[in-house]
């Protein structure tokens, strides 16, 4: 990739010899005069040739200062980029060119700051008559691997690997490769084709110049071409299509009757259509739990066709500067918009779904007015549960009590006024409430996830407590898990239960609430969820909402695998419980 035999041909006539260009634009006239004369003049041109001296390669060597987490850029009008992770602190830099000096070619400027490395090379001279000339020069440079990257060059490819961040890489001069990266990824060119491998996060992939090809990645994927082939394989984590289609069956045979479809994004399975083709050939009632951002019309078509039931498409937000602002995502709104309108064109049930926070409950009003211009049968208004991303992010997320409190009289005012036109849904936040709500209406009772790998979980959150175990689809039948598995009897029933749950009337009504927010709150899964007013930890717990909803909302924290250790962490943090 990027190699030219041109090229090749090139270096061996004219670049060997490192000649100024009058000098060579000399010899190449007595050659030229040599072929209508006596040979001796030939002779004479080539050793005009063999007697200009090549010029030494020239170099420039830079440590500069930089810390795990910080962020380093580079600017280039010209060269080829190599860069990679490593585990020593500090960027290492060195620039070297073959043909010319390099102070002749560039004018560097070096940038250290806290937190960011800059390097900027701009080209001195802006006419060239070979254009070439700027591809010997050459970076190799070595950044800490916990740190985000951004490396732009207009004149040569550009290879970065073993980055555990964000990483962006863009020319018109090359291709590009990528691979062992853990974060988001965007890679852009017109000169060559663009490799990537072994990348745990979104991929955003584009060249005019050759072929996409991407290999065990582990995220949304996005790949344009309009010079070449697409070619793209999952990560082999992520079940197979027969084992997906053997998971509907089992389930169609165990009883079940509704499939949720979510995620992740599942319109970023190629195979999408293929799942739903076996649901409904189990007899399952499929649901498609999607941002939307990433479906057209002709495979929404083709997934009807194929026997889904209905769509939910969930808004960070009506007011759309302030949904791709929550949601990181531009152009979001207007995507979601369309594909909500294609859903009740085709006639199939559609559902909003609107997660509430301070960022957003202002408009709860209008996320109703929403799903009754887009034809909606319903609407979910449901308040962040604050455990797994969203209890990292409570402080940004968290409303006050008096929000909180308004927008649940205005809901309940709404469902009386919409009855038989619009079914409002209403989820409430733990953290102001007085009894908790049941776990998926009970532990093991009447729900179960299946992750992209297999695990079966018997809520979307149980692999935040961490000493359970949980069993695969592909080493276990799907009824024997449900039936006789460990981490679904762990909470299945009454017996496990502590006092004041163990003896409490409500004990067969809300199952001690919320395993994973007991978890996340108090240490322990076996305690009583602290949204119930009988939890030792439940003042704690309303204290603490109340003060970080009082103060201005935190930066959001993102899901991405760079976040995810510091995920962890926030969850080991368990309140002090009451005397």
């Amino acid at each position: 990739m990027g190699f030219a035999v041109r090229l090749i041909v090139v270096h061996k006539v004219f670049i060997a010899a490192s000649l100024p260009l009058l000098a060579l634009l000399g010899a190449t006239r007595l050659l030229h005069y040599g072929r209508s004369g006596e040979s001796g003049t030939l002779v004479v041109g080539v050793a005009a040739f063999a007697a200009l001296p090549a010029l030494a390669e020239t170099r420039i060597e830079k440590t500069l200062k930089l810390s795990p987490g910080g962020e380093f850029r580079l600017d280039t009008d010209m060269g080829k980029v190599t860069l990679t992770g490593s585990s020593e602190a500090d960027v290492h830099v060195v620039i070297t060119s073959k043909r010319r000096d390099l102070d002749d070619l560039l004018t560097f400027r070096f940038d250290e700051s806290p937190g960011a490395v800059v390097i900027t090379a701009r080209q001195r001279h802006k006419f060239h008559w070979f254009s070439s000339r700027g591809s010997s020069v050459q970076y190799e440079i070595r950044v800490p691997a916990e740190s985000r990257v951004s490396v732009d060059t207009s004149g040569g490819g550009i290879t970065i690997s073993g980055i555990r961040g964000a990483v962006r890489a863009d020319t018109s001069g090359g291709g590009i490769g990528i691979s062992d990266v853990v974060g988001e990824v965007e890679a852009d060119t017109s000169g060559g084709g663009i490799s990537l491998k072994n990348i745990q996060g979104r991929v955003s992939a584009d060249t005019s110049g050759g072929g996409v090809e991407a290999v065990a990645i582990d995220g949304p994927v996005h790949a344009e071409s309009s010079g070449g082939s697409i070619e793209l394989e999952r990560v082999n984590k992520e079940l197979s299509t027969e084992m997906w289609c053997s998971v509907m069956k089992q389930a169609g045979e165990m009883g079940i009757l509704q499939v949720h479809l979510s995620g992740g994004e599942p319109t970023a399975r190629k195979d999408l259509e293929d799942i739903v083709s076996a649901a409904s050939e189990a007899g399952l009632y499929s649901n498609l739990i999607t941002a939307a951002v990433t479906l057209n019309r002709a495979r929404l078509e083709d997934l009807a066709k194929r026997g889904l039931d209905h769509v939910q498409i969930s808004f960070q937000d009506v007011d759309a500067e302030n949904a791709e602002r929550i949601g990181a995502y531009p152009g979001a709104t207007a995507k979601k918009l369309d594909v909500a309108r294609w859903v009740t064109e085709l006639g199939l049930p559609l559902t909003i779904n609107a997660p509430i926070h301070r960022q957003n409950i202002h408009n709860v009003g209008r996320y109703i007015e929403l799903a009754i211009k887009l034809g909606a049968q319903r609407i979910e208004i449901a308040h962040v549960q604050y455990y797994g991303w969203a209890y990292l992010n409570r402080a940004a997320l968290i409303p006050t009590y008096d929000q909180t409190l308004q927008s649940i009289e205005f809901v309940e005012r709404e469902r009386e006024r919409l009855k038989g036109v619009l079914t409002i849904d209403m989820v409430v936040p733990d953290y102001y409430a007085k009894r908790p709500k049941p776990c998926m209406g009970g532990w093991g009772k009447g729900f179960m996830n299946i992750t992209p790998a297999g695990k079966v979980l018997p809520c979307h959150a149980a692999e935040t407590i961490k000493t359970l175990s949980f069993d695969n689809v592909q080493d276990r039948p799907l009824l024997d898990i449900w039936l006789n598995s460990d981490a679904f009897n762990a909470f299945r029933g009454t017996d496990w239960m502590k006092e004041p749950c163990r003896s409490c009337a409500f004990r067969e009504i809300d199952f001690g609430g919320c395993r994973c927010q007991a978890m996340a709150i108090t240490g322990d899964a076996r305690n009583t969820d602290p949204a119930c007013a009988l939890s030792p930890y439940h003042g704690e717990m309303v204290r603490l909402a109340r003060e970080e909803a009082a103060k201005p909302p935190t930066p959001f924290v993102y899901r991405n695998p760079r976040n995810a250790a510091e995920a962890a962490k926030a969850e080991q943090r368990p309140l002090v419980p009451a005397e």
